[in-house]
């Protein structure tokens, strides 16, 4: 009896453990019918923004992401996170980052797992390359980040080469959106690229170009006027190394504004519509492969106020130092000479010579001299040295003149003025009334300061030697300068110097010259530099001589 109560109870746990079976896996499928994985699983990258979605499951009330690396199981899950929406963009961007990941749906049954899907996060290109900032050898490289950009995650990197080299030159890393560029060539132009540096990979390079600027023009060194009328002048400059074209700038000597005439493609230009008898200064830009250089120094002249009736009567022949200019009858009686241009000792008086020539017999001239000493373009009559005189007849007349020992050293001019005689309401002037009968020639002299020291800078002395005994000692001596010298010297001397000797450290004669007129500048020609000693002789036969060295 106890046995078959013992097996009906074991049967009935039997069925009692089969029906919990049963029930156990008839909720396990239903589950299963009432949450389903997710399906249609999207990933996008916009604007620096990383967005996933996927179709929402019926029944879901929430969801899981999960983020693995590929090549691993997802027992090693390196990010999870809780959503309640089928729509997820994290806050984390981590650039050229490959991942695969997947989605469970939570439901009030159990949980559905979707199939593996994987992304990768672009590492985008810098944006809006720029070089900025150029020079001759400088640039300044820019960019703007990509939209997402991190500098947790991300660096820059960038690199120059001039055009047409195959060696890049790094210029490192920088987590801004800049470079400074530097010991660059002038005028040459290069190639540049950057990268975007993200954890896996680099974005691809982004190349441009630039060019640096040329050098600078240089600046006209030396201004001049080849001519000047009443109311024009020729205004003529030196050229510049690599200049296309040039500016000039000319005013009224006072006025405040320039008016400025571009595009000059020659060195000489005629300036026309300027007003009689006014100064003016200009000044002169380089323009090379289109960039303007800096502007010369001015150089200021003054128009001239001179128009005559020449056709009778005009000044033939005039001579000063190197000077020496024989000519016609000049149209609107009047001419500019620049060229040579004798240096005048201040203080010294220098003999000059003149005549002049006639049409239909001789007629009585007045003649004078004026020395723009002051250097202001402007003759005054204060400024005369010389006059007046009378000119009767076409023969050479000798006429010495002293420059003003207050004049300022420089370039300035000399003006020789012929007037007929008899003309009414005529007087002399630098400037007489316009259509009256005569010449006025202007000459461009140097008027050069004299030695600091007469004492200071003369050595007279004499060699063991006969042939350089003073016949007639200068009671006044003379002075030759600079002192050394290549062999160019100026002469200083209170009488007009008329012969030279020179003499080695032996006493032996190597070069000698007698003159006509009197020398204010001596040029001495030797093979050997060293010491020599130069015998000068004046007009009076007074004798200097003079230790000189001279380099060549």
């Amino acid at each position: 009896m106890y046995q078959k109560v013992k097996s009906l109870l074991l049967l009935l746990i039997l069925l009692a453990t089969l029906g919990k079976a049963s029930a156990t896996h008839n909720l396990a499928a239903s589950a299963a019918l009432t949450c389903s994985a997710p399906v249609n699983l999207q990933f996008n990258y916009v604007n620096g923004v990383t967005q996933f979605s996927w179709d929402a499951v019926a029944g879901a009330s929430s969801y899981i992401i999960e983020y693995k690396l590929p090549g691993y199981t997802w027992d090693y899950i390196e990010y999870a996170d809780t959503l309640y929406t089928n729509f997820y963009a994290p806050a984390f961007n981590i650039q050229s980052w490959t991942v695969d990941w997947r989605v469970i749906a939570v439901c009030a049954s159990g949980q559905a797992i979707s199939a593996d899907a994987s992304f990768t996060v672009p590492c985008p290109e810098p944006l809006n390359l720029a070089a900025t900032s150029i020079t001759t050898t400088s640039a300044l490289l820019t960019w703007t980040p990509a939209p997402g950009y991190d500098p947790v995650f991300s660096t820059f990197v960038a690199a120059y080469r001039p055009l047409g080299s195959s060696i890049w030159i790094s210029l490192g890393y920088t987590d801004g959106s800049s470079l400074p560029l530097t010991g660059l060539l002038p005028n040459t132009t290069y190639e540049w690229c950057a990268n975007q540096v993200c954890g896996y990979e680099d974005s691809p390079p982004v190349v441009r170009q630039f060019t640096t600027l040329p050098l600078p023009c240089g600046v006209p060194p030396i201004l001049n006027t080849l001519t000047i009328g009443i109311q024009s002048a020729t205004l003529n400059w030196t050229s510049v190394s690599g200049t296309n074209t040039y500016t000039i700038q000319y005013r009224a000597l006072g006025a405040a504004n320039w008016i400025t005439l571009a595009n000059v493609v020659n060195t000489t230009y005629p300036l026309t519509g300027l007003s009689l008898n006014t100064s003016y200064e200009f000044r002169v830009s380089a323009i090379c492969n289109g960039i303007q250089g800096a502007y010369s120094h001015s150089h200021t002249f003054t128009t001239n106020c001179i128009q005559l009736n020449s056709t009778a009567e005009w000044i033939d022949y005039f001579r000063i130092g190197s000077l020496l200019r024989v000519s016609g009858a000049e149209p609107s009686g009047y001419s500019y000479i620049n060229t040579p241009t004798p240096n005048l000792l201040i203080g010294s008086s220098y003999q000059t010579q003149f005549s002049a020539g006639f049409n239909g017999g001789t007629r009585p001239q007045s003649l004078a001299y004026y020395l723009d000493s002051n250097r202001n373009g402007i003759f005054e009559l204060s400024e005369h040295i010389y006059g007046v005189g009378m000119v009767s007849v076409a023969s050479t007349r000798h006429i010495t003149i002293t420059i003003p020992a207050t004049a300022t050293p420089g370039n300035t001019r000399l003006r020789v003025v012929m007037l007929r005689q008899g003309q009414s309401g005529v007087s002399m002037s630098p400037c007489p009334p316009v259509g009256i009968f005569g010449e006025v020639e202007d000459y461009l002299v140097n008027l050069v300061a004299p030695p600091p020291s007469l004492l200071a800078t003369h050595e007279q002395t004499s060699p063991q030697n006969s042939a350089l005994e003073l016949a007639h000692a200068s009671p006044n001596p003379s002075i030759l300068y600079p002192n050394p010298s290549s062999g160019q010297f100026n002469v200083y001397a209170p009488r007009a110097v008329v012969a030279f000797e020179v003499f080695n450290s032996l006493g032996q004669l190597v070069q000698g010259q007698a003159y006509t007129d009197p020398i204010y500048e001596l040029a001495i020609s030797l093979h050997a530099a060293g010491m020599y000693y130069v015998k000068i002789t004046d007009k009076d036969g007074n004798t200097d001589v003079h230790k000189v060295h001279i380099s060549l």
